[in-house]
């Protein structure tokens, strides 16, 4: 999966960005789509890096110049009161985008 290489490599330059924005834009036609997608973008703006988090100002640049958010509108639009069909999480898509949304606001300070 496209998320775990992300993850478990850390290997993230501008093209992989705009690459997966651009797959976001184009390619999301159902909500597992949708939801795999904003936890991968999540995954790149901000990385783990050992135990800490730390939102990556860059990545969250080039995110937003590629239509993060109108990205995040659209999903939530589209898929905003759609909940995750398995019924023991909690995590759904306004969840996703609040988190993508969060880190978003925290590099802009």
């Amino acid at each position: 999966m496209y998320h775990t290489y992300i993850i478990t490599q850390g290997t993230i330059d501008k093209e992989v960005i705009t690459d997966v924005m651009a797959f976001a834009s184009n390619s999301v036609k159902s909500f597992e789509d949708a939801m795999l997608i904003t936890m991968t973008i999540f995954s790149i703006i901000q990385p783990q890096t050992g135990i800490f988090t730390k939102v990556s100002d860059t990545r969250v640049a080039v995110a937003i110049s590629s239509g993060l958010l109108e990205l995040c509108v659209d999903f939530c639009s589209r898929y905003g009161e759609h909940k995750d069909p398995h019924p023991n999480t909690e995590d759904h898509m306004i969840t996703n985008l609040w988190h993508i949304a969060s880190s978003a606001h925290v590099s802009a300070l």
